[in-house]
């Protein structure tokens, strides 16, 4: 693996840390969280990404391939999310809703 490749699955990884961490802090301030997740995730399953009708300079296979691994990312996007929650409440289920409370509030005064 060269220089170049490594830089980008660095930079790749540390955006989908990043998204995990910014969907789990948004389902946080919800009521309940978890099933705040799993309703986006139903959402996703339920409309997978489809390939350009047109447009594109990608053959059609390349484009199928494409769609079907951009949906491979979000899945595994939407697991790790869940995970992180699951393991937030299983700690302290009653200190993460408090937070979560406290955290709207706070939104909610700006």
């Amino acid at each position: 693996m060269n220089q170049f490749e490594l830089t980008i699955l660095a930079q790749l990884s540390a955006h989908r840390e990043m998204l995990v961490t910014l969907f789990v802090y948004r389902f946080l301030q919800e009521a309940n969280p978890l099933k705040a997740a799993y309703l986006v995730k139903d959402m996703f399953d339920d409309s997978p990404t489809t390939a350009p009708r047109d447009g594109t300079c990608l053959d059609p296979a390349t484009s199928d391939l494409l769609a079907a691994m951009t949906d491979e990312a979000i899945e595994d996007v939407m697991e790790r999310v869940i995970e992180r929650l699951e393991f937030c409440m299983r700690d302290e289920p009653e200190a993460v809703a408090e937070r979560a409370a406290a955290d709207r509030s706070m939104i909610a005064d700006l």
